[in-house]
């Protein structure tokens, strides 16, 4: 494939336009807690905001970079965000290839990333909330710098991505089951708990010195209940989400539309890719288990997209899936998806037709993917 890196620069920069930009100056977007804090973390760059919550005040690196740009603060956060924006489909098609998907296999499944409106449009289009944008890329970077074996890429890696948000821990479990058990390397196993300890530390430093809590008048010195007041705000499934069927619904399957269901339909293919990547549904279950912390399920599940996007690419991969025909079908329908009611360039003026599209596209990719596996077992290619 010729310029694939340049290929993926151009439609990233076509779909940052379509996801569009959160107006801050509307209801209800005016009044959501992130946005209100992350700006005021900004404005008060490079020193710190006693009146910011705890909830937001210790994911510090974004805000603080957009602080020192010579530049107005939202445009400071809409520019970072670009920037993000174009780097993670070129490290998510750097990690497939990695990971054992051949290059144009790679190339497409990026595609269908970058249009998916959840795991990566929303984080675009709500561009205050770039936290979100870098712990993807940190992710990528971290099993990127794993498969590869770089420790101090590793450990560079946790200690700048705690600084921005605090979940880029959760993929350390993943590499440690993976050097134990896959790579069968005690060594390795130590040397990444070495690489995750510095990380760790400086978390404990910035909840318990840096962050404040205007809810309860703490200040930049209150170190003596700092720590356990963090972490004792923490509850699990505050409202009962784990008993609510539409909780599971927008969790594994509004997160990854319109290609959720695929991996049921070649399930024989799925279940080899779980055995042979077993090490990663660690860090699949760990991010899963944290949609009951807290509230927007979509948003708390994303950051799982480079191993759903690498079982994409498995099955279309072990199925010799990739005609012509298959690749055109499969991105008409997942544009399908695209349309919503709340954000984009281009939004839709009701709830119930971002509904539709969503189920539409997710109904039919479903029976195609069937189609493609009744064809591929024809053929004789069955596994």
């Amino acid at each position: 494939m010729k310029k694939p890196y340049l290929l993926l620069i151009l439609v990233s920069s076509i779909m940052i336009f379509y996801y569009g930009q959160i107006d801050i100056t509307a209801e209800p977007f005016n009044e959501i807690p992130d946005i209100i804090h992350y700006r005021m973390m900004a404005e008060a760059s490079p020193g710190f905001n006693p009146e910011v919550s705890r909830n937001f005040g210790y994911r510090i690196l974004s805000p603080w970079i957009v602080g020192i740009l010579p530049m107005n603060i939202d445009l400071g956060f809409y520019l970072l965000t670009i920037l993000i924006a174009l780097m993670i489909p070129i490290f998510l098609f750097k990690f497939l290839k990695l990971f054992g998907l051949k290059e144009n296999i790679a190339f497409f499944v990026t595609i269908l990333f970058m249009l998916n409106k959840y795991t990566y449009g929303f984080a675009i289009w709500d561009f205050y909330d770039i936290n979100d944008l870098v712990t993807h890329l940190f992710i990528l970077l971290f099993f990127i710098a794993l498969k590869k074996e770089k420790f101090f890429y590793i450990s560079a890696i946790l200690i700048i991505g705690v600084l921005n948000r605090e979940t880029i821990l959760f993929a350390v479990p993943a590499g440690l089951i993976y050097y134990w058990f896959k790579e069968k390397s005690p060594k390795k196993t130590y040397k990444l708990i070495a690489a995750t300890l510095p990380a760790v530390i400086i978390l404990t430093g910035v909840r318990t010195f840096i962050v404040t809590e205007s809810s309860s008048g703490g200040g930049l010195t209150n170190a003596g209940g700092g720590l356990a007041h963090s972490f004792g705000k923490l509850h699990f499934d505050d409202n009962n989400k784990i008993f609510k069927p539409g909780t599971y619904y927008r969790i594994i399957i509004n997160t990854f539309l319109p290609l959720a269901l695929l991996p049921v339909v070649f399930y024989r293919e799925k279940i080899k890719f779980l055995k042979e990547y077993s090490y990663l549904m660690v860090f699949v279950v760990i991010y899963f288990l944290s949609c009951f912390l807290a509230g927007d399920n979509e948003r708390l599940f994303a950051p799982v997209f480079p191993v759903f996007y690498l079982m994409i690419g498995y099955i279309l991969q072990s199925r010799e899936l990739l005609t012509k025909r298959n690749k055109y079908v499969l991105l008409g329908l997942t544009i399908l998806a695209l349309p919503h009611h709340m954000y984009s360039r281009f939004v839709v003026p009701d709830k119930m037709i971002t509904i539709v599209f969503s189920l539409a596209s997710l109904l039919f990719i479903t029976v195609y993917s069937i189609y493609m596996k009744f064809r591929s077992n024809k053929s004789g290619d069955q596994l």
